[in-house]
């Protein structure tokens, strides 16, 4: 538990900025793109693949941003007791956008009551210019039209009876492009999960939870879901440094087919997100 107190404020104390990652809402009992330690919630199935969405609306000026997208899949592999994780986000801006592959793999561990999840995954970052004249200068006088930043994440995850802790890092290395300038890097974000889970009977169960966030500035979640027969779930999160509310609704459809929507309001930006998913599990 020191060693892991110690990566954790390690994690903390480095500093990062740049190209931005997604930023899931509905992420409770969906943190494998935050943390790739994380595996599958249903230890019923075998496979998950998942569509996730987000787009932002900024009211005040009429502004649209252009939807952000990822396809993600997790996969079992019981003989090895472990994850294997494959996907690929879209991230379209006017003048370029940025496109990634990623392929990840985690174990699970157990001693009695003890679980322990331990994960890495690989990023395959292409950023493709479309508009090269946007970002040349007399200190960039040339552009290439496709820059390719690899990068690595790490997670960390331990639960016991209802209680979770975990680490992660997301863009471990910042890889970035150019010699003495920058035009594309990526965001290195460190993440430390907390959360505590009580079942009420067969009909409710109750969860609560925080995500703190470290990029160049500290922020953090918090965070209270309603579980409902184990199909229906409400949650809300409160994200401090934003002055954020995010309320969001997930279900099961049928036993295979899930989906959820959310929607967050700033009282800072007076922007809007909308996010949403589809999944299926077999």
């Amino acid at each position: 538990m020191r060693i892991l107190l110690l990566f954790a404020f390690l994690l903390i104390g480095m500093s990062s900025y740049s190209q931005n990652l997604l930023r899931q809402d509905l992420y409770y009992q969906n943190m494998n793109y935050i943390n790739a330690a994380v595996g599958l919630t249903d230890t019923t199935m075998k496979n998950d693949i998942q569509v996730y969405g987000i787009h932002k609306i900024v009211p005040q000026n009429g502004w649209n941003y252009i939807p952000q997208m990822m396809v993600n899949y997790i996969g079992r592999l019981n003989k090895m007791k472990s994850t294997v994780n494959v996907g690929y986000s879209l991230d379209d801006h006017s003048y370029f956008n940025r496109q990634v592959m990623h392929v990840g793999f985690a174990s699970q561990f157990k001693k009695g009551n003890h679980h322990f999840d331990l994960g890495a995954r690989i990023n395959f970052n292409f950023d493709y210019v479309k508009d090269r004249s946007v970002l040349q200068s007399a200190e960039v006088p040339t552009v290439n039209k496709l820059y390719f930043l690899p990068d690595l994440d790490l997670g960390f995850q331990y639960r016991i009876k209802g209680w979770t802790l975990g680490v992660s890092a997301k863009n471990l290395f910042k890889s970035r492009t150019g010699k003495g300038y920058e035009l594309f890097a990526n965001e290195r974000v460190f993440y430390a999960n907390f959360g505590y889970a009580k079942q009420f009977g067969s009909v409710f169960k109750l969860g609560v939870f925080t995500l703190p966030s470290y990029t160049t500035t500290f922020n953090i979640d918090l965070g209270v879901d309603f579980s409902f027969w184990n199909r229906l779930n409400t949650t809300y999160i409160f994200r401090l440094k934003e002055l954020r509310h995010i309320y969001s609704i997930r279900g099961s459809i049928t036993k295979n087919i899930y989906m959820g929507v959310s929607c967050g309001n700033s009282h800072v930006s007076s922007d809007m997100n909308l996010n949403a998913l589809v999944g299926v599990r077999f």
